[in-house]
């Protein structure tokens, strides 16, 4: 883990401390709004609140995410898939070229356990860092990644989920 649970709390609700320096490397996404920027960052910080309020040794169990979570959150997301379902799901995507896939996961709606999965111990390769609405259409979120490439799926779902229309990773 990159920084600690305290830290990343902290971040979360007013960003780093001045003179605060990550341990590992800054990267910035800039997500592109409709007028609701302020509002897309509140949402951010509501849900991922929820989840950094749990203690990593007493991980909630996947029945009780969807009661943990903001109802606003639960709703934007997509079904669980059945094993079955899943399979067929992972054989079709192999058939698409790259640039289909891209398209598709931009448009992907993410389910309950697919997202919280990623915010377990193991499975965190970005922490919050800091963030600002530059316009009422455009923010930016500064996220502490171990190094590059790393997995920000879950990001730039709970961004979509929140409100945002497109998210560029820089």
């Amino acid at each position: 883990m990159t920084q600690g649970r305290e830290a990343e709390v902290r971040h979360l609700a007013s960003g780093p401390t001045p003179g605060e320096k990550p341990r590992e490397f800054l990267e910035d996404v800039t997500v592109l709004c409709k007028g609701n920027a302020s509002l897309v960052l509140e949402r951010c910080r509501e849900v991922l609140s929820r989840v950094l309020s749990h203690d990593e040794s007493l991980w909630p169990s996947d029945r009780e995410w969807p009661r943990l979570l903001p109802s606003w959150f639960v709703a934007e997301c997509g079904p669980e898939l059945t094993k079955r379902q899943a399979k067929h799901e992972m054989k079709r995507s192999r058939r698409l070229s790259r640039e289909e896939m891209i398209r598709e996961e931009a448009r992907a709606r993410w389910s309950v356990l697919s997202w919280i999965y990623w915010f377990m111990p193991e499975e965190r390769s970005w922490w919050w860092w800091d963030a600002a609405v530059l316009e009422p259409n455009v923010l930016r979120i500064t996220i502490e990644v171990e190094g590059s490439p790393y997995t920000a799926g879950a990001l730039e779902w709970l961004l979509r989920a929140s409100g945002a229309s497109e998210v560029k990773r820089l």
